[in-house]
């Protein structure tokens, strides 16, 4: 082969592997976008699930609004609800590494919100296994331990709240208040659904944990507000 022919190969098979990588580049470059675009309308979502929690709680507080008009309002705010969370369940598998546990978070509550008991479940479960650190696992499985209660699974409820009172984490008074806050807040639950023993044996267990908190004013804050949440009628 002559060197002319050598030479025109040469930058033939220049040109074939400069177009490959041109392509690969415009095509990953184009995959990020899309999946950063998806990230952006799931993120936009989330966000009005989150509006749409606040605004119905106002309405639950709010005494002026007549009964018709609340319920019209209560049934708008629910088709939004489904509507968002079908949107965020149809983004999710195109980005499931960028899915985040409070995503998850959002969406369990959204579909407990209005009725769907099954996938609620579903995204408790993925909101637990992809908690970032132990406590976010722990702020997690006490949601998941909630949502048990409510669908009268009592026992599993009590299991889950246990899980998050046994993870291990350090030893500092901003987590001390985070015990002191579980137990807490599993009193409330196990009172309003009536086992009123198993919520004051955690009240108790609640303010020994608020106890053994250092700071005077932190300690003091949640005690009181322990014992204002958390009365028993005679």
């Amino acid at each position: 082969m002559e060197a002319k022919d050598i030479l025109t190969v040469s930058l033939s098979a220049f040109a074939v592997a400069v177009a490959l990588i041109s392509f690969f580049m415009n095509y990953r470059q184009k995959h990020y976008e899309n999946k950063r675009n998806v990230r952006k309308s799931l993120t936009e979502a989330i966000a009005e699930l989150v509006e749409i929690s606040i605004e119905r709680n106002k309405l639950d507080i709010d005494k002026d609004i007549p009964l018709t008009q609340l319920t019209n309002l209560r049934r708008l705010m629910n088709s939004k609800r489904r509507y968002l969370a079908n949107h965020v369940e149809f983004l999710i598998p195109e980005i499931p590494e960028l899915v985040t546990d409070i995503d998850y978070n959002v969406l369990a509550g959204a579909f407990e919100a209005i009725g769907d008991y099954d996938k609620s479940q579903q995204y408790w479960d993925a909101c637990v296994d992809t908690s970032i650190n132990p406590v976010i696992r722990m702020q997690n499985l006490r949601g998941s331990a909630r949502f048990q209660f409510s669908l009268g699974n009592s026992q599993l409820g009590r299991r889950k709240y246990q899980e998050s009172l046994e993870i291990n984490l350090p030893d500092s008074d901003n987590l001390r208040r985070m015990r002191a806050d579980t137990f807490a807040m599993w009193a409330q639950v196990e009172l309003d659904y009536g086992y009123v023993d198993e919520a004051k044996r955690l009240k108790a267990q609640a303010l020994g944990a608020a106890g053994s908190i250092g700071h005077g004013l932190m300690k003091e804050e949640i005690i009181q507000r322990i014992e204002h949440d958390l009365q028993f009628s005679a």
